[in-house]
């Protein structure tokens, strides 16, 4: 994939099997906290549900919702609960309180001067796609001796590191 793209879904973002700017925070951590990350799947915690939950109603309103509000009281450990589990497919549960939550959120964000700001004229989701040919003697070696963060890359630094 190459270019801009832009409300490209998060499955098809993440099917890339590019470098995206959360693997290069990795990497500058170490080399095997990105190995890690890359070798098994990301747990669906509580809260980076929640975290998807905001940032779907924040960014992405329009987008098609992954998730499904759990009917209140209903348990399911149940024979209703399965059977209800069963039709959902492979959308996410949450609790309608979660929901309610994130809503506030938003609704929050969108009553502060600077979201309004930046919402009115700005284009959320977008996506940068470029294939780079890069050998392994590009590739910086580890140093004995730390050395400058601007020599760890062999043209220039990117704009957001310096």
């Amino acid at each position: 994939m190459t270019g801009i793209i832009h409300n490209l879904a998060d499955a098809e973002y993440r099917k890339d099997p590019g470098v995206a700017q959360s693997d290069l925070k990795l990497l500058m951590r170490s080399p095997a906290h990105l190995v890690a990350a890359k070798s098994s799947p990301r747990e669906e915690t509580p809260a980076l549900t929640f975290g998807r939950l905001v940032h779907h109603l924040a960014l992405t309103p329009t987008a098609p919702v992954w998730w499904v509000e759990r009917p209140a009281g209903l348990d399911l450990r149940t024979k209703a609960g399965k059977e209800w589990a069963a039709t959902i497919g492979d959308r996410t549960v949450v609790a309608v309180e979660q929901v309610k939550a994130a809503d506030r959120i938003v609704e929050n964000l969108q009553q502060h001067d600077a979201w309004r700001l930046c919402s009115a004229t700005a284009k959320t989701e977008v996506s940068a796609f470029r294939d780079v040919e890069v050998s392994m003697g590009d590739l910086p070696t580890m140093p004995s001796a730390p050395r400058p963060a601007s020599t760890w890359f062999p043209h220039s630094a990117p704009r957001w590191w310096t």
